[in-house]
């Protein structure tokens, strides 16, 4: 697989010059909306997955391999399989943490250990800028359809999850 600019002219390998895609092959795992009351604080965890979590809201910090982060509305957090991490909600009722967590599994990616969304030296937490309405939107159907449960819903989340990764490495 050959190395060649993605989006905003970041080099990712993810990328295949062949077919002019991205070459995700990843199964979500799970996708839930997580609401952090004022000062809450998880314990560190890993997982053997990879999440993808987007701040909708709300101010805080997330410790990720040992290093302090500041979030707020359209953070998005990248945690690779086996990365340390945790969150904590500001104080302040209109700080407390409004979350939308993807989990993938299964992920191969070329050059990065399994289920690693991004090598180790990108920096895992990022601005989602200009598109915070294109994650949040996408994010907002993925919950009204988990939420419903329509017929065919596990393929509208699956299909939105895909496009939301694409999104994302444009950002790097």
């Amino acid at each position: 697989m050959n190395e060649a600019k993605v989006g905003g002219g970041c080099r990712y390998k993810a990328y295949t010059e062949e077919c002019g895609c991205l070459n995700l092959k990843t199964k979500l795992l799970h996708a839930e909306v997580i609401a952090f009351h004022p000062g809450y604080e998880e314990k560190d965890h890993t997982h053997e997955y990879a999440e993808v979590v987007f701040v909708r809201g709300g101010r805080g910090w997330a410790w990720i391999d040992g290093r302090e982060y500041p979030i707020g509305k359209g953070s998005i957090l990248v945690y690779n399989a086996g990365v340390v991490h945790r969150e904590k909600s500001d104080v302040g009722e209109d700080k407390a943490l409004d979350l939308r967590v993807l989990a993938f599994g299964g992920i191969k990616i070329h050059d990065l250990p399994r289920n690693w969304l991004i090598p180790a030296h990108y920096e895992p937490v990022i601005s989602s800028e200009d598109r915070y309405e294109v994650f949040d939107g996408y994010l907002s159907i993925m919950t009204e359809e988990m939420r419903k449960r329509d017929a065919f819903c596990s393929d509208v989340v699956f299909h939105l999850s895909q496009i939301l990764l694409i999104n994302l490495y444009r950002l790097f």
